[in-house]
C-alpha cells in the first residue's frame, strides 16, 4: 500500500463513525487529537486513515 494513496470513502466514513460514538461517549473527545471534520479526513492517504481509525478503535476503549 503506497503511502501516498488516498483514503477511500469507506475508510473516511468509518472513520467519522467511530468520531461520532467517541463524541457520544462517556470521555467526549477530551483525550483525541486529530481531525474532526470529513475533508481534512480525505486528505490522508490510506496509511494515515488506517492509523486513525486504529486510535480511534483504541480510544473507544477509554484512555490508558
Amino acid at each position: 500500500m503506497s503511502q501516498h494513496t488516498p483514503a477511500t470513502e469507506a475508510q473516511v466514513n468509518y472513520a467519522m463513525k467511530l468520531l461520532a460514538e467517541l463524541e457520544d461517549s462517556d470521555f467526549g473527545l477530551e483525550f483525541y487529537q486529530g481531525p474532526t471534520d470529513r475533508n481534512a479526513m480525505a486528505a490522508y492517504s490510506k496509511l494515515e486513515i488506517s492509523t486513525l481509525i486504529q486510535s480511534l478503535k483504541d480510544l473507544q476503549d477509554g484512555p490508558c
